[in-house]
This record gives structure tokens, C-alpha cells and sequence, in this order.
């Protein structure tokens, strides 16, 4: 009985009236973020080594609704891992929300290309190792996810995201030879949004 009010309650939830409706001249704000750590240890034939590091990140978007559900959405997201400088990326999104009539549920779809410093060492957990001073990496993003209405204009927002790196680097300094790297990253971000009408 208990499972069945719950999913009642639930379908209820998803179902209710919601007030916003990602209109042009509508102002969304993003934030995610992200903090762990990790250790290893080898032990092999008397040999032993182990490591640990602690690492964060945090991205912050804000979205402009051009037309109904379509917004372009500027991000910075910086990145820092224990006893490394740190690193940031800048990109240039075009996002589409859905908004369902009568639902608190947005899903939504974005793409992008941006710069950046650094390149993840960790897929999926956003620890990262700057590659360089200048933002002389090359970053194609995209993902997809859903908004959820949790209070009037708040909404919690998860994604499934992809992110492309590519870089090249001269084989030793002054050389006109160079090696060409690329490196593809696949996480799940979560965050929280702030819907701004006109």
C-alpha cells in the first residue's frame, strides 16, 4: 500500500501545473559541481607505492532564451586537483528545452565548442591535469538531460554529458614537429537552475 501512494504521489509531483515555460527573453543560471578524492596503492615483488589526491570542480552557465526552449549559454567551468595548477574552460552552448505543458519535468539537448587549459584524468570524475598556460586545447561538448521543477523557478538538472578534447604539442622545444592527442570524456552532471522571467 505504501508503494502505491508513493508512485501516486510521485506521478502527482511530475504531473502538477508549472509556471515556467523557458520563454524568449527568459534568463536560466546553472551551477554544478563536484568534489572527491582518490588513492591507489601497488604492491608488486617488495615494490610499494601508493597515491592520493583530492580534486573539485564547479561550472556555472547561464543560459538566454532566444525563442521559445531555445537558448544560447555561455559556460566557465573551473578545475583543480591537489598539488596541480588549476584549469578552466570556456565554452558556447545551444541548448533546447522541452517544457511539457502541465509538467514539472524539462527535458533538454545541448551542443557546444570552447577552449581550455587542461584535460580530465579521470573520466566521468572531473579530477584534471593542465596541459598547458595558454587555452590552446579545443573542446566539443554535448549532453542531454532533464529539469525538474523543485520550487517555483528552481529547478534540479542532471545531464548525461560528453565532452571531445584535442590538443597538439611540439615534440621538443623550437621543433616544427608535433604530436596531436585526443581525449573523449563521458560523466553525469547534476546541478541546480534558476529560471528568470522577463
Amino acid at each position: 500500500m505504501r508503494t502505491l501512494v508513493a508512485a501516486v504521489a510521485l506521478v502527482a509531483v511530475i504531473c502538477s501545473s508549472s509556471i515556467a515555460q523557458f520563454r524568449k527573453g527568459d534568463v536560466e543560471l546553472s551551477m554544478n559541481a563536484s568534489l572527491g578524492s582518490r588513492s591507489m596503492k601497488v604492491s608488486s615483488r617488495g615494490y610499494d607505492d601508493s597515491e592520493s589526491y583530492k580534486f573539485m570542480y564547479l561550472g556555472v552557465c547561464s543560459g538566454i532564451f532566444v525563442t521559445q526552449g531555445l537558448s544560447i549559454e555561455p559556460e566557465i567551468a573551473f578545475m583543480a586537483m591537489e598539488n596541480q595548477f588549476p584549469t578552466w574552460y570556456f565554452l558556447g552552448n545551444v541548448s533546447y528545452t522541452y517544457a511539457v505543458e502541465g509538467a514539472k519535468a524539462a527535458p533538454f539537448i545541448r551542443a557546444g565548442i570552447g577552449v581550455a587549459n587542461g584535460i580530465p584524468v579521470l573520466p566521468g570524475t572531473m579530477a584534471v591535469f593542465r596541459t598547458s598556460d595558454k587555452l590552446d586545447v579545443q573542446v566539443l561538448n554535448a549532453g542531454g538531460g532533464v529539469k525538474y521543477q523543485v520550487a517555483g523557478a528552481a529547478y534540479l538538472r542532471a545531464e548525461a554529458n560528453y565532452k571531445h578534447y584535442s590538443w597538439s604539442r611540439a615534440l621538443y622545444s623550437g621543433s616544427s614537429t608535433s604530436s596531436d592527442y585526443s581525449y573523449g570524456d563521458f560523466g553525469i552532471l547534476v546541478g541546480l537552475s534558476v529560471l528568470l522571467g522577463e
